[in-house]
């Protein structure tokens, strides 16, 4: 007995008791923090896109638009409304496009359940009638590309119909209109991580259940494989509703069973770690065993008494599941120095947050959780088993590598004599047939598109029917193809590049009466240059040269160049380079653009001066 009268048995349970309890207040705090980083991480808009972020809603309980609105009204989104299946949300907005020439498109990234889309009238989305099995939309953005024919100047009405199969919620959030390229590129990030992480998720469900089940027939009653596969059929079965919602079976065993396999999903994980790791006090396990009844009794009260919707309750249940687990991990003592379950502790702490978004997201406020990450959550769940057995594994991996060292150091060194020699073997194989690919496209372009313009300008000029437009685009065709071939025979030569061009447009200047003063250094080079910056570069070159043929009655043009620089000069009658007169080019100044459009692509700068004694076309980097 103690001063006080307490026996020291009861002081020490009630010490431990106030331990746990502070470990679970921890532990339900640290998921918290979790579930609020998650929240205030930024997420990048989407540029050049229009948010649209309210529209007028109309609430009807039969067909639209046979019936007239139960309620209505203009509300802020994101926006939800209870309905059933026979209740449909029509949400409008009206948009201003100025221009319909760039390709258009519409993004959803979240809305709930079934979702149709007119544009001004014009249905976008497959149509369902009141009597067909609707295609469920909650879990994956909706992408829908608008035809120009479809979109008018000026104001554009969007109307989003929302219908669900069940009770729950008709929610439609934030979403986009823009140009398509920007909105598809972000449709597919958050198809990734959505629907793409589902399906990757259901897939990585059945390896596990399959490989667990192979591992427990090997070794039934070692490392709690059996747990592991019923875990594994757990998330199979969820994933399913998750991965292909729409392929799933709408009936009431289904249901039934997928309430079971959110039991089993938590049960099955605890258990895996129970034996994987050993507790003899059995404490967890009773405490896990009185959520599951509970959870279970309620499921069947819910049902068959109340006549109420079990999800809200029935899943914290299964949340405090999760955070007994946790607290379990932290109380295993330490082993060798080190807690054993401190990187899984973080692992599925990260997953239980990521679940709780999901949970927050359909029960509570709607908006009061940017973006629920379940199906994230279920990918760090696997990578948390994953960890487990890993270990396990390692330590196996190393008895067995002290035993065969001398024979694993053998192999792994011709393994890798084998692997320099197939690596050569590729590389060779590799030049090989780039260059034999190179040939085939000179070929190509030599004989198909560069016969076909050298007939038709030998046509022309034995025809007797000239036209000088059409000749010199034939020829400055031919020039420009020239100077394609000779980049795939010299791809990072930039000297030897400037003296073909030089010979392919000696002719043009002899027939213009003009000469080349050559000043070209040996040693240019772009800053990590590659074939396609050679070839732009060079490009830029020809244009400054036949320009100053061409439109500026030039004699001479010089063409020099040093380490970091080129410069095209010649002593012809200038030109506006402001732009104010469209006579600098023949292209009416579009080669200016384009020289200044290739110069800024490649990352180097662009100079070009003229006055009435000559242009001087200066590139430096």
């Amino acid at each position: 007995m103690t001063a006080s009268g307490e026996h020291p048995s009861k002081t020490a349970a009630g010490r431990s008791l106030g331990l746990r309890l502070a470990i679970h207040l921890a532990v339900v705090a640290w998921v918290g923090v979790l579930v609020l980083v998650l929240q205030v991480i930024p997420y990048p808009g989407i540029s050049g896109a229009e948010r649209l972020d309210a529209a007028e809603f109309c609430v009807y309980d039969r067909d639209w638009p046979s019936f007239d609105c139960l309620d209505a009204g203009r509300t802020t989104l994101p926006a939800a409304i209870h309905g059933d299946d026979t209740t449909l949300a029509v949400y409008r907005v009206s948009v201003q496009i100025d221009d319909r020439t760039p390709a258009m498109a519409l993004l959803i990234p979240r809305a709930i359940d079934a979702v149709h889309v007119r544009v001004n009238g014009s249905a976008m989305t497959p149509t369902r009638g009141p009597d067909e099995i609707l295609w469920h939309d909650w879990n994956r953005p909706l992408y829908i590309g608008l035809p120009a024919s479809v979109l008018s100047e000026g104001d554009n009405s969007i109307e989003i119909e929302l219908r669900r199969e069940n009770r729950g919620r008709l929610a439609l959030y934030p979403f986009y209109i823009g140009p398509a390229d920007a909105l598809q590129t972000d449709w597919q990030l958050r198809f990734a991580f959505t629907t793409g992480a589902s399906r990757m998720n259901w897939a990585i469900s059945v390896i596990l259940t399959l490989a667990s089940l192979a591992l427990w027939r090997m070794s039934p009653r070692s490392l709690g494989f059996g747990w592991l596969a019923l875990t594994g059929a757990a998330c199979v079965v969820l994933g399913s509703e998750w991965a292909f919602p729409n392929i799933t079976p709408h009936h009431a065993v289904w249901t039934v069973l997928c309430y079971l396999s959110m039991q089993a999903l938590a049960y099955g994980i605890f258990r895996f770690l129970y034996v994987f790791f050993g507790d003899p006090s059995r404490v967890y396990l009773s405490l896990i065993h009185a959520v599951m009844a509970a959870n279970l009794g309620f499921l069947l009260l819910a049902w068959t008494v109340l006549g109420i919707h079990p999800d809200p309750v029935y899943t914290a249940g299964l949340w405090i599941m999760a955070i007994l687990t946790l607290d379990w991990l932290l109380s295993l003592p330490a082993r060798g120095g080190r807690r054993p379950a401190v990187t899984l502790f973080f692992l599925f702490s990260l997953s239980v947050a990521l679940a709780t978004t999901q949970w927050i997201d359909t029960f509570g406020p709607v908006g009061l959780i940017r973006a629920p990450l379940a199906a994230s959550g279920l990918s760090v769940l696997f990578i948390g088993l994953s960890w487990s057995l890993l270990q396990r594994f390692d330590e196996l991996r190393r008895q067995r590598d002290r035993l065969t060292a001398s024979l694993t150091e053998q192999v792994a060194r011709k393994s890798a004599e084998l692997e320099r020699s197939y690596a050569a073997l590729a590389r060779q194989d590799r030049t090989r047939t780039i260059l034999q690919e190179r040939q085939r496209i000179m070929l190509d372009l030599h004989d198909g598109i560069g016969g076909h313009l050298v007939n038709t300008l030998a046509y022309m000029e034995n025809s007797g029917q000239s036209d000088p437009v059409l000749q010199n685009a034939i020829e400055d065709a031919l020039r420009d193809m020239g100077l394609m071939i000779d980049s795939l025979n010299v791809e990072d030569d930039i000297p030897v590049m400037l003296g073909m061009i030089r010979d392919r447009l000696e002719p043009l200047l002899v027939r213009h009466r003009a000469r080349f003063e050559w000043q070209v250094d040996g040693d240019t080079r772009l800053d990590n240059q590659t074939p396609s910056d050679v070839l732009a570069l060079m490009r830029i070159v020809q244009e400054a040269i036949t320009n100053a043929v061409k439109h500026s009655g030039a004699t001479v043009i010089t063409v020099a160049s040093e380490d970091r620089a080129i410069r095209v000069a010649d002593n012809g009658s200038g030109f506006d380079v402001s732009g104010k007169t469209r006579s600098a080019t023949s292209d009416g100044g579009f080669g200016l653009r384009g020289m200044r459009q290739r110069a800024a692509d490649i990352g180097i700068g662009l100079e070009i001066r003229s006055s009435g004694t000559g242009t001087v076309v200066a590139l430096h980097w």
